[in-house]
């Protein structure tokens, strides 16, 4: 279940993983301190709709041993009839360094029904070589690894999804793909993203967005069908917001819709479990 939060949440990884220098550091330009957004997502099976499950992110900039930062949170938690299918309550915690919106830190908290879960990843930087240090949790268990990448930076999640915001889609073509890693219990699994011209999108409150379309393939096997891929669609206006994302699944589909977007100067103190 967490896979599909977070690929509903922006199925929206994109980083040029495969050389550390120059192509891993990004511009930070879209992202706002104090930027509040909230998505409501549903499914469709068959002729019933299951309502629903309700994601929120907030960005703030920070300090964070001695860098300058922004400090996203993101939880996901289902509400309303979803409840009686399914319980989650995922929450994520990152911090982006402005000068190149790499992480320095990452932390997971996952608890869906009988299973929690925590992930904790610290980052270090030496010339061109990323060294990742991963603590995982489950149900009490602690697993410790140490991961180290030559030349390329294997991010997880949180952190691709909001530098996909800052990735200058408008000059890409028509048609052009790109593929990209991202950091997965204890190993790069990569995906590709095909760029398609945008398009006017109008969502269930009615509102219409000017969108760039990215519709991304999925391997086979896993909880999406491979001929309905997932598409994303992300406003063209600077601030890049995923507006609304839909997902063919092997049984039914998965579509979510921006539902509010304000601007918050204090971090919330629950937004995410601390351990």
């Amino acid at each position: 279940m967490k896979r599909l939060f977070i690929l509903i949440l922006a199925p929206l990884w994109y980083c040029a993983l495969h050389a550390y220098t120059p192509q891993c550091p990004m511009s930070c330009t879209s992202l706002r301190d104090g930027e509040v957004l909230e998505y409501s997502a549903y499914f469709q099976l068959g002729a019933m709709r299951i309502e629903r499950l309700y994601l929120k992110t907030e960005t703030h900039d920070d300090i964070w041993q001695g860098d300058s930062v922004c400090t996203i949170l993101a939880i996901g938690e289902t509400q309303k009839t979803m409840l009686r299918f399914f319980g989650l309550q995922d929450s994520f915690y990152v911090h982006l360094r402005k000068a190149d919106l790499l992480p320095d830190y990452y932390y997971e908290h996952d608890i869906e029904r009988k299973y929690e879960g925590q992930k904790e990843y610290h980052y270090a930087y030496v010339g061109d070589t990323l060294t990742l240090q991963a603590y995982e949790y489950r149900n009490g268990a602690i697993l410790d690894s140490v991961f180290a990448f030559t030349r390329s930076c294997p991010l997880d999640a949180l952190s691709l999804v909001f530098r996909l915001r800052n990735f200058p889609f408008e000059e890409a073509k028509e048609g052009e793909s790109y593929s990209f890693d991202f950091f997965n219990k204890g190993v790069c699994e990569t995906l590709s993203i095909t760029y398609q011209k945008p398009v006017t999108i109008r969502l269930r409150t009615g509102e219409t967005y000017q969108c760039h379309k990215l519709v991304f393939d999925v391997s086979e096997g896993s909880l999406f069908s491979r001929e309905n891929p997932v598409t994303i669609y992300l406003s063209t206006d600077p601030s890049h917001i995923v507006v609304h994302a839909e997902a063919k699944l092997k049984v039914g589909y998965a579509m979510v819709d921006l539902i509010g977007e304000s601007t918050k100067k204090q971090p919330s103190d629950k937004i995410f479990i601390k351990k």
